[in-house]
This record gives structure tokens, C-alpha cells and sequence, in this order.
């Protein structure tokens, strides 16, 4: 009983290292395998996204600039510059924090009215992390006196075109709060983050 006690145990032993073996052999190919993925993953990477707060800067009766035969609209109403600057925002639940973190480009826009009250046409040519942009596109009021009076709430779309070789196309979209100060950080009514959160992607070739 002794010796077949021994040889059952010594073939433990011996599987044992066996199991060991081939997980320990099998370790690095996982390895391998998760960077590969990874690396894959960023050779695939073919967008960029931006989320920035878009500041106005200063507000002028149009000029040359806005002429239709260069924006491809008429009717313009106003020539704006806005400022882009960095956001912060807290982790754990995505809530802004910070909306002037740093600069990061800036954009010249002209504003024109439509035959529909609530809509305006939107022209920019700006540069954002460095990349410039010419964009085309339109502004919606969406409610006016709201979330309060003196408030009036729009959001904006650009399609961006003229992009560096690298780009093929990309997208502003806002997220828009006017107040009754139309230039400038400080909203009237107060505590407002006035004008826009933009969002911006830009898709590149693959």
C-alpha cells in the first residue's frame, strides 16, 4: 500500500507540473495576443473627437468676409469671432468642472436669416487643435425665454470641409444658450455657460 501510495502521489506531482507547464508556456501568447489587439484597435483609430466650449469674442455688422458670393448665402445679420477653449470635467459622472481650461482655436463666423424665423444660415472658418476647417451649416432656436426669460436656447450644425489630406470630412454640432449679453463669458440672466458646448469629429482616411 506504501508503494502504490507513493507512485499515485508522485503522478500528481508530475501533473501537476504539466498543468504549470502549459499555462506558464501559454502566458506569453496571451500576452501577445492582448497587444496585438490593442495595437490593432489603435492602427484602426480613425476619427477624432473634440468637445470644447465654443466663446464669442466680438459681434460686427458683416463685412466683406460674409459676402454671399463667398459664403454662398445672403441676408447675413451678423459677423461673430469666437474663441474654443478646453473642458474639464469629473470622472466619475461626466459633469463639467472646468469650461475654460485652455485655448484651442478659434473660429470667424457669419450668421444670415432664412425664410424661416427660427433658422439661421452658419458659415466658419477656424482652426481647432490646429486642425483648420471651413464649415457649412445652419443655427435652430429651439425655445426662446427658457430655462428663464432672457434665455433663448438653439442648437447649430456645421459640416466641416477644406480639412488637412489626412481628413475626409467631419461635424460641429452645439449645444447653444444665448442671453440677453450676446459677447462675452458673462450670461444675463447670470449663471450660465454661455454661448455653446460643441462637439466636433473629424474622420480621417483609412
Amino acid at each position: 500500500m506504501g508503494t502504490a501510495f507513493l507512485e499515485a502521489h508522485g503522478m500528481t506531482r508530475y501533473l501537476l507540473l504539466l498543468l504549470i507547464g502549459a499555462l506558464t508556456a501559454g502566458a506569453p501568447s496571451i500576452v501577445l495576443s492582448q497587444d496585438s489587439a490593442a495595437t490593432s484597435i489603435g492602427n484602426s483609430q480613425v476619427e477624432e473627437i473634440y468637445v470644447a466650449r465654443a466663446v464669442r469674442q466680438s459681434r460686427i455688422p458683416p463685412t466683406r468676409f460674409c459676402d454671399e458670393s463667398r459664403i454662398g448665402f445672403g441676408k447675413t445679420l451678423f459677423e461673430d469671432r469666437f474663441a474654443f477653449r478646453s473642458i474639464q470635467t469629473d470622472p466619475s459622472d461626466g459633469r463639467m468642472v472646468s469650461s475654460d481650461a485652455q485655448v484651442i482655436g478659434n473660429m470667424h463666423v457669419c450668421f444670415g436669416a432664412t425664410a424661416d424665423p427660427s433658422t439661421l444660415s452658419f458659415h466658419a472658418e477656424g482652426t481647432l487643435s490646429s486642425v483648420p476647417f471651413v464649415g457649412k451649416g445652419e443655427c435652430l432656436t429651439v425655445r426662446r425665454d427658457f430655462p428663464e426669460r432672457g434665455i433663448t436656447v438653439m442648437r447649430c450644425f456645421l459640416d466641416l470641409q477644406e480639412l488637412p489630406p489626412s481628413y475626409i470630412g467631419g461635424q460641429l454640432t452645439s449645444n447653444t444658450v444665448l442671453s440677453r449679453v450676446a459677447v462675452g463669458e458673462t450670461s444675463d440672466p447670470a449663471g450660465y455657460t454661455q454661448p455653446s458646448i460643441v462637439t466636433v469629429r473629424l474622420w480621417k482616411h483609412r
